[in-house]
């Protein structure tokens, strides 16, 4: 019995002061009713997508981070992430700073994690989230990833990585993706400018934003090249909540 009490009362000091105070958990759910015009079928549906973050520090500088994410299935046409109701654990990730960058590492993480990127505009889908980047300033990965990031003092930042497939990491077996970014920051406007390679696709994007009193303008632009080029650009205005 006393055994049995002592390794009750370490468990719990354990949970208490290891986790208790330090881990946090965020919620939120996109909810959408529409059609899609030119699609296969037009007809007026209803989709979902939720979201829960879990992140933990042991030191206080460095973040364990999970992603979990739930989506209907049925929503693909109406562009929200789809899982078949089944929660799945979208990114598993350990932050940690080393002298002044910050480094990530990761299973099923995009590279840009790390990135700093200049879109102001808010979006439930990643592509206008993206400002219309998404395979540059908003590049993902293959699988397991490392990266890392760089702040200046004077604005600028620098972040890079690399994603492969877990089970042939940097290997002719597996897929790599290399990602680069430069971005600029100040107090009503902001620029970055992101390079990214798959293998066999290679990229260039940019966007920005700038805050006016009222309204605040978010750009981009982005060019693509897998044997044939394929460009697109965004824009998009972003106003104050109403009742704020």
């Amino acid at each position: 019995n006393s055994r049995v009490d002592g390794l009750e009362a370490r468990f719990n000091n354990f949970e208490a002061g290891g986790f208790s105070e330090t881990t946090t958990a965020s919620f939120g759910v996109d909810m959408v009713i529409g059609a899609e015009d030119g699609a296969t079928s037009e007809a007026v549906g209803f989709g979902y997508q939720m979201g829960i973050g879990l992140e933990t520090s042991f030191t206080g500088e460095d973040a364990l981070s999970a992603t979990i994410d739930i989506g209907d299935a049925a929503a693909d046409a109406l562009a929200l992430d789809s899982t078949g109701n089944v929660l799945t654990l979208d990114g598993l990730t350990y932050t940690f700073p080393v002298g002044g960058a910050t480094v990530l590492v990761g299973d099923n993480t995009d590279i840009s994690a790390v990135y700093t990127g200049a879109c102001a505009y808010s979006a439930f889908t990643d592509y206008m989230g993206n400002c219309g980047t998404g395979s540059t300033v908003g590049v993902g990965g293959n699988g397991v990833t490392a990266a890392m990031s760089y702040a200046f003092d004077n604005g600028f930042s620098l972040a890079g990585g690399i994603s492969s497939t877990p089970t042939s990491i940097l290997t002719d077996d597996g897929a790599d993706v290399y990602g680069i970014e430069a971005a600029y920051s100040a107090d009503s406007y902001g620029v970055s400018v992101a390079y990214s390679d798959d293998e066999t696709t290679t990229g260039w994007g940019v966007n920005g934003y700038y805050a006016f009193d009222a309204v605040t303008l978010s750009a981009g632009v982005e060019s693509v090249d897998s044997g044939t080029t394929a460009e697109g650009f965004f824009v998009g205005l972003s106003f104050p909540e109403v009742g704020a």
